[in-house]
């Protein structure tokens, strides 16, 4: 089963990512939890050196893009041959709405989530951009994080069923999180 939670910087992707991957690890399954940016080489350049400095669409966006490439090929097509449940914290729908923003076709970006592995299911974690804003205020902010950039994601991920063909479930995760994460439970549950 291959898993991504999507939505806007402080919808609870992170959160329940990783409940999820904890429940599925305390059910004795073999279990990744995965996250963009990665871990891997190019992520980590990503996290070092692009998220809080100014840098251009077309620089951030190759290289989002080769982090998802690098960790399809290197981690999570290998791994979903041996039978490993992957949890991911992100994926190419974000890519898609982020990169729609800063100007690119959607048309090349289809192109290249085609050669990607497919999630069985997409939980969108819709919530408003000042809730989730204020939910990360402690935090420090990329160059993503602004309220305004916030908006304009929040608008692309609602048109994101025209672009990708992936299972896509919708959630309120303004929710209480015990209730967003039965949902989650119900919709994933499907796929054991």
């Amino acid at each position: 089963m291959f898993v991504v939670f999507e939505g806007i910087d402080g919808s609870g992707k992170s959160t329940l990512s990783k409940m999820l991957a904890s429940y599925l690890k305390k059910s004795s399954e073999k279990v990744l939890l995965s996250k963009y940016p990665s871990k891997g080489p190019v992520g980590s350049l990503i996290k070092k050196k692009f998220l809080y400095q100014d840098s251009t669409s077309e620089v951030d966006s190759f290289l989002f893009l080769a982090d998802m490439f690098e960790q399809d090929n290197n981690v999570i097509k290998p791994l979903l041959k041996k039978k490993f449940h992957i949890v991911s914290d992100r994926y190419y729908p974000s890519f898609i709405c982020y990169q729609r923003i800063q100007g690119f076709d959607t048309k090349l970006l289809s192109d290249f989530y085609n050669r990607l592995s497919k999630p069985d299911i997409v939980f969108f974690l819709k919530c408003d951009a000042l809730t989730c804003y204020e939910r990360n205020r402690k935090k420090k902010r990329s160059k993503y994080e602004t309220l305004s950039f916030l908006r304009r994601v929040e608008k692309e991920y609602e048109k994101l069923g025209n672009y990708i063909k992936d299972k896509i479930i919708v959630l309120d995760s303004s929710k209480p999180l015990k209730e967003v994460f039965k949902k989650v439970l119900s919709e994933a549950g499907k796929l054991l």
